[in-house]
């Protein structure tokens, strides 16, 4: 990959580069030199391990830090690898197995649960019920009655000129409506030519980035044309129908019906009746009383942790 150490501008000036990525390897480097590591401070930003937070912020300020700093957070130290934090000590209070290096205490391991009894008192039930047998047939007793329609159900229907105002029209014409349109106005100018678009270049030689630039041409304008930009009014006449009209009149012939029926619009139903054979029922068992409470029965053992 080419480097880039000076910059020319289409004005002809020439700028050197700051190299910053080389600035902080030296940086870097001068660390590594005087010592490998060193302590930063207490940090806000929260870190945990493998986190890759940079930079971070130290007594109120930001910190870009470098490989081999460490710093504080809460009650934990971490150390920068260069791409991430590691954790690598804990400031918390310890409590006294942290101190040991064997801790043993006795526990059961094994053993058997009783099987828990129910006591209770007995309960016997008895009664009688009919589980079976047959319901009478129930039968309907009514008088009845005559039903009488007579109407003319079916017939034709003869339509026929009559003398009289017209109450039908046919067919006409319509009429064309008038339609007046009011509008506004303005000119507005046209482009001739478009003109050009800037152009810029940039190439490299010799470590020198050098950047040219055209700034193109306007567009120039024709003959103003003019266009409506607004309807100030619209109106149309009312269309007209024209037509000769005539008079309708309809006659209805049929021929007259009656149509007889008989039925029962009242009457009563009889009662059901169910006929069935009686049978003993006897219920016994225990509905209520108490269960024992199991118990482990096993054999002590102790465990040792070092």
């Amino acid at each position: 990959m080419p480097d880039i150490s000076q910059l020319t501008l289409p004005s002809g000036s020439v700028y050197d580069i700051k190299d910053a990525e080389a600035r902080r390897q030296i940086e870097e480097l001068r660390n590594a030199i005087s010592g490998g590591v060193r302590y930063i401070g207490e940090t806000t930003s929260e870190l945990t391990d493998g986190a890759t937070t940079k930079p971070i912020i130290v007594n109120g300020a930001s910190y870009e830090q470098l490989k081999g700093d460490i710093v504080q957070y809460n009650n934990t130290e971490f150390i920068w690898d260069g791409d991430k934090w590691i954790e690598f000590g804990n400031l918390g209070a310890f409590r006294a197995l942290a101190y040991k290096d064997t801790a043993s205490g006795p526990y059961t391991p094994a053993g058997r649960i009783s099987r828990p009894t129910f006591t209770g008192d007995s309960l016997t039930s008895t009664g009688r019920h009919r589980p079976s047998g047959t319901i009478g047939v129930q039968t309907f007793t009514g008088t009845q009655a005559t039903m009488q329609l007579t109407g003319t159900p079916e017939g034709s229907v003869e339509i026929e000129q009559a003398v009289g105002e017209a109450n039908y029209t046919p067919e006409g014409a319509v009429s064309a409506p008038t339609i007046t349109v009011a509008t506004s106005d303005t000119q507005i100018q046209t482009i001739d030519s478009v003109g050009t678009l800037p152009t810029f270049t940039a190439t490299v030689a010799n470590e020198n980035l050098t950047f040219g630039f055209t700034q193109g041409s306007l567009p120039t304008k024709a003959a103003a044309q003019t266009v409506i930009t607004s309807i100030d009014s619209a109106t149309a006449s009312a269309p007209t129908f024209t037509g000769t009209g005539t008079r309708l009149v309809g006659n209805f012939q049929g021929e007259s019906s009656t149509f007889v029926a008989q039925y029962t619009p009242q009457g009563e139903i009889s009662r059901a009746t169910f006929t069935g054979t009686e049978v003993d029922i006897s219920v016994s068992g225990t509905p209520s009383g108490v269960i024992s409470v199991p118990t482990f029965t096993g054999t002590e053992g102790t465990v040792t942790v070092s």
